[in-house]
């Protein structure tokens, strides 16, 4: 195996990694989750780099290594303060999909999303969108950091569940 080229690693990896830690972080909004997993995905690069093949874009194989990483990472959280890893699937495709061949998942998605109200998507939204940690969204909206964490888990098994049966029924259509 040939010996990386040290220079032109770095150079790929910093034009690519601003759109990295957006993928990353779109999955994770956790800030010190969303660097490890950074910290975490390169490194992977970094030591898989003989194997790039420079013939496709970095950033699109730095996206595949870190929904290896990140769904690595899913599974070993005890707190899941992750998307699920369907979810991550459903992401990653859409990232890598400017000219929208991909609206199925995201129109799956976002139904998901249309089926959850109230309580539970003002949940969602403090915490993704805002990126609030389940302590905040607790004092926000009342109750315990536990019980909205435990609510938010079964709220991103949900979705999880929902995107699968929908992306079936596409690819079965």
């Amino acid at each position: 195996m040939a010996e990386p080229d040290h220079e032109d690693f770095l150079r790929l990896l910093t034009a690519a990694q601003p759109d990295l830690r957006a993928f990353v972080g779109a999955c994770v909004r956790e800030p010190a989750g969303r660097d490890d997993v950074v910290q975490e995905v390169t490194l992977v690069l970094w030591r898989r780099f003989a194997d790039y093949d420079r013939s496709r874009p970095f950033g699109a194989w730095a996206r595949g290594v870190a929904c290896l990483v990140l769904k690595a990472w899913w599974r070993r959280a005890r707190q899941h303060q992750a998307l699920e890893p369907a979810a991550i699937e459903a992401l990653t495709a859409a990232w890598e999909d400017p000219d929208g061949s991909h609206e199925e998942e995201l129109e799956a998605l976002r139904r998901c999303l249309d089926e959850i109200d109230g309580r539970q998507r003002r949940w969602l939204e403090l915490r993704y969108a805002e990126g609030l940690d389940c302590a905040a969204v607790a004092k926000r909206l009342g109750g315990s950091a536990t019980a909205v964490q435990r609510a938010l888990h079964r709220l991103r098994e949900r979705l999880a569940d929902c995107l699968r049966r929908r992306l079936a029924q596409v690819g079965g259509a």
